[in-house]
């Protein structure tokens, strides 16, 4: 199954029924999907403004929030030293930068609706995603442990319920091995 970094704006897109969802679900159709643990708080901000905005749906737009926080999702931890490094190099906010980052360590594509975020270059840096694979399976990711399985893939190990259902172990994409980061 093809793996994907997914962001808030692709996956808002779909939990709050934006105009473009039918777009996002076409995007996310069929894919394995990994993102920061940084996009549960970004969708939780989203539900928080449009239920200031629109209080009748408040508990509408609480259920959509929880239903994508539901979904099957492999909840990263990113190293911020990294992620601080490519939004200095990438001109990002460290949010963005965040999405950037796992794509690049995992060296699968990031989806996403934002323009910002699509206009920078999406190629995975061979020393760095090396790096932050090195990072993601160093077991410094609060909540995660880490290692090799025998396909060379990682093995992340949630020691704590999260969002995620089931917890337990989820396999990583592998890293790539491809130019230096922007």
């Amino acid at each position: 199954m093809p793996a994907r970094v997914v962001d808030a704006s692709l996956l808002g897109a779909v939990a709050f029924q934006e105009p473009r969802s039918a777009e996002a679900v076409a995007l996310l159709e069929g894919m394995e999907l990994y993102a920061p643990t940084l996009l549960a708080y970004e969708l939780a901000s989203i539900a928080r403004k449009k239920a200031l905005r629109y209080p009748a749906f408040a508990r509408e737009l609480l259920e959509a929030l929880a239903d994508a926080l539901a979904l099957d999702i492999r909840w990263m931890e990113v190293d911020h030293r990294g992620v601080v490094a490519l939004s200095l190099a990438t001109g990002l906010s460290t949010y963005d930068a965040s999405y950037l980052y796992l794509a690049r360590a995992l060296g699968i594509p990031l989806v996403t609706f934002d323009q910002v975020l699509q206009r920078v270059p999406q190629e995975s840096g061979g020393q760095a995603a090396r790096e932050g694979a090195r990072w993601l399976l160093s077991g410094r990711g609060r909540g995660r442990r880490g290692s090799m399985a025998a396909d060379g893939s990682a093995v992340v190990e949630q020691r704590y319920g999260g969002a995620n259902k089931g917890g337990g172990k989820q396999k990583a994409a592998k890293p790539s091995q491809g130019g230096e980061p922007v």
